[in-house]
């Protein structure tokens, strides 16, 4: 993706959720911008990208946000303009800019009546010695990354809703952190368990 260079700093990726793919940040840092997680709300990702000089933000539900050219809102009439100008300028059929995205597979459950459950994995994912050398964020909910894969647990909903993510860079890696969550959640509280992940293979 080129954009017009702005003074106050380089491209950079704010993902609005803690959702957002982990190979989405890398693929930023390779072509050179920076890339960070912040708070959903739309006013914190404006002063966010102000406040880092950051020319794109993007969220899980598809909004993006460019400040290149424009204010930097969700604007969505002109981030479809401006992606189709930088397709368009990419000399090469768009198939091809899709397939060299870096792929990663994704799995996720939506709990229901879940307070119980969500309190219990919330506690476990919070307790840096449950996974040791995960990184911990706490950004709406909490996020633990490891070094091929990573879960998600949204915060709870006034109905006790929530959603539950995990991703790997292949199934394998989404495979063995489901399993690893699923035994420490059954053997720290062994009347509870995962529903099934719906399993989905995405493009970053």
């Amino acid at each position: 993706m080129k954009l017009t260079p702005q003074p106050e700093g380089p491209i950079a990726s704010l993902g609005r959720r803690a959702s957002r793919p982990a190979v989405l940040g890398l693929l930023v840092v390779q072509h050179g911008g920076a890339s960070a997680i912040v708070r959903t709300a739309p006013h914190i990702v404006q002063q966010e990208m102000k406040s880092r000089g950051a020319l794109v933000a993007g969220d899980s539900n598809g909004g993006i946000f460019i400040k290149d050219r424009w204010f930097g809102s969700n604007d969505p009439v002109y981030a479809a303009a401006r992606i189709t100008e930088i397709i368009s300028g990419a000399n090469r059929p768009l198939s091809e800019v899709v397939n060299d995205l870096p792929d990663a597979s994704l799995s996720t459950v939506h709990l229901v009546e879940a307070t119980t459950l969500h309190t219990a994995l919330n506690g476990i994912l919070c307790d840096d010695s449950v996974f040791p050398g995960a990184r911990i964020s706490k950004i709406d909910g909490v996020r633990l990354d490891f070094a091929d894969s990573w879960v998600y647990l949204e915060p709870l909903s006034e109905d006790g809703e929530c959603y539950l993510h995990v991703e790997g860079d292949d199934e394998d890696c989404r495979h063995r952190l489901e399993h690893l969550l699923s035994s420490i959640l059954k053997h720290k509280h062994p009347d509870l368990a995962l529903p099934t992940l719906i399993a989905t293979a995405i493009k970053s």
